[in-house]
């Protein structure tokens, strides 16, 4: 998987590259149908907030099975 400065379409885990540093974002909605994608970063950011300007991003990431 490559990295894209696209920034997410779809609900889920992804990488984000940004001022030299990597992190785990999770992107959600908070309804069925609204469309807008948020973030759990700064109280909610949605996706489309300057905080992401110039970000990377690798994914949506399958999360591991949990343990038996």
């Amino acid at each position: 998987m490559n990295w894209t400065t696209e920034r997410p379409t779809k609900v889920g885990l992804y990488w984000c590259h940004q001022y030299n540093h990597i992190r785990m974002v999770h992107v959600w909605m908070y309804k069925s149908g609204d469309h807008r994608l948020f973030t759990n970063e700064d109280g909610g950011s949605t996706i489309d907030d300057s905080i992401y300007d110039g970000a990377q991003w690798q994914g949506p990431i399958q999360p591991p099975d949990p343990p038996k």
